[in-house]
């Protein structure tokens, strides 16, 4: 839970200087990166 709540905390910042610097594209590959860094969180973590 703490792993999304900080996706979510650095994702907004990240989103604005992306779309600030380098339009959707830039946007795309920041959610991307964060989308992956969850999933593979997610399914690697031990119960």
């Amino acid at each position: 839970m703490t792993l999304a709540i900080a996706s979510m905390g650095l994702g907004v910042p990240l989103t604005a200087i992306s779309a600030d610097q380098a339009g959707l594209p830039g946007m795309l590959v920041v959610w991307t990166g964060i989308v992956l860094v969850n999933w593979v969180y997610g399914r690697y973590r031990r119960p």
